[in-house]
Order: structure tokens, then sequence, then C-alpha cells
């Protein structure tokens, strides 16, 4: 697969593959609200202006997030990228319980949006997931 390297941060990654209009990113710590939510405004840019449709979510090294990023990906960011075209979301879980039980609100509210949401624990089986979507 072709891969395309959008954002590269010392503690974050995203990537797009066009050839399969995936999304994916990589946290490696935690980057600090602006860091990722600049990371996603690059995604849902992919997703408006190339077709991208799928994300893979590499959180297990991310942690918790701030109440106010999920209040700004749950009310801005979610609405517009679903709008633009998201389709499905295969979310890698973070390591630590309350990360996990966060990402386990998303499912909720993504799904809400008409997001297709699965949870893996390893890279590759959220990546054959996203692969077998159509």
């Amino acid at each position: 697969m072709i891969k395309e390297t959008i954002v590269e941060v010392p503690a974050l990654t995203l990537w797009y593959y066009p050839d399969t209009g995936i999304l994916h990113h990589e946290v490696t710590r935690y980057p600090g609200v602006e860091t990722l939510e600049a990371a996603l405004e690059k995604g849902f840019e992919l997703m408006r202006d190339r077709g991208a449709c799928k994300w893979l979510s590499d959180d297990r090294c991310g942690g918790a997030l701030p109440k106010s990023h999920h209040d700004w990906a749950q009310n801005v960011w979610g609405p517009k990228a679903a709008a633009a075209g998201w389709k499905y979301w295969a979310v890698v879980l973070p390591t630590d319980v309350i990360g996990t039980k966060n990402v386990g609100r998303l499912v909720e509210v993504y799904g809400a949006l008409g997001v297709k949401v699965q949870t893996f624990r390893a890279p590759r089986a959220a990546m054959d997931w996203l692969l077998g979507c159509k």
C-alpha cells in the first residue's frame, strides 16, 4: 500500500493511504491538545478533499484526554468529519483504563453520527478490518 506521511511530530504521526481511503494515526505519548487537534483537522481535510472515509487510531500509548478535547471532538470535529464522509473508525485501545473507558463513550458518540466503530488490541487487526469495509 502507498503511504503518505501527513503529520510527523515527536508524539504523533498521521499517515494517509490513498489507494484505500484510510487515515491512520499513531500516538506514542500524549501530544497535547493543540497537536492532536491539528492532526485531526488535517485528517478532516483529507476526508473533505480526497475522499478518505476510514480512520485507524492507534492510541495504545496515548492515555486519557482532557474533557475540553472530548467536547471539541464531539461537538465540532466529529459532526463535520461525518458530514465529509467519515464512515469507519478502527480504534486500537489505550493501555490505561481511563483511556479505554473514554473510548467506550466515543464509540457511542460517533456511532450516533453514523460512523461504524470497532475496537481492537492490535493495529494489524484494525487495519485488516478497515480493508474489509466497503
